[in-house]
């Protein structure tokens, strides 16, 4: 469980960075699908949130005073939750219908055009991205169906 210092800090950053609503969908992907409760993430996990949120707020003050960063990173994370539930469709599940983010990363690192784990894709590489993911395991698995 995470210090009550960095559980302030947490929701502090996602408010700041206008994340509330995608509280749930970030813990789950730090925690590589375990929780979507903050309460529950180990301090580690609690940091490395905190850590990427920080870096989400100083992009959002350098970029055009802030006003289109929010809008980015709302669309980054629309392409990136699309990716992860066409992979629960496709039953890339743990217990309990959680993603397996580990064999999405896994796939992402072989088979997508950049070679790195989905939380590594840029706003610009996404959507090719999201293409290769509906063509390749989605297509094939709605073709076994």
């Amino acid at each position: 469980m995470p210090s009550k210092g960095h559980l302030a800090k947490l929701h502090i950053l996602l408010k700041e960075t206008r994340n509330q609503e995608q509280k749930a969908d970030m813990v789950l992907g730090f925690t590589g699908g375990r929780t979507a409760s903050s309460a529950s993430m180990t301090d580690a996990e609690a940091v490395k949130m905190i850590t990427h949120l920080e870096e989400i707020k100083v992009n959002i003050g350098m970029k055009a005073g802030g006003r289109n960063a929010g809008k980015i990173y709302e669309a980054t994370n629309t392409m990136k939750f699309k990716i992860i539930g066409l992979a629960i469709e496709c039953g890339w599940t743990k217990d309990g219908g959680k993603i397996d983010i580990g064999r999405l990363n896994d796939w992402c690192i072989r088979f997508g055009a950049n070679h790195k784990r989905l939380d590594d894709h840029t706003y610009m590489e996404l959507p090719a991205l999201v293409t290769q993911f509906e063509n390749g395991p989605y297509l094939a698995r709605l073709k076994k169906s």
